[in-house]
């Protein structure tokens, strides 16, 4: 399993982030978790 960095997971954010905009989603918390279910980003 490749393992998710910290850079790779904030362009996912980003993304995620831009498309909420524009569905009109706000407020909007995304988060990425490991396998493990822990985190390694978040933003609001």
């Amino acid at each position: 399993m490749t393992r998710l960095t910290l850079e790779s997971a904030l362009r996912a954010i980003d993304g995620a982030l831009v498309r909420g905009t524009e569905l009109g989603c706000a407020p909007l918390t995304v988060v990425v978790l490991d396998a493990g279910g822990h985190d390694i980003a978040l933003q609001r």
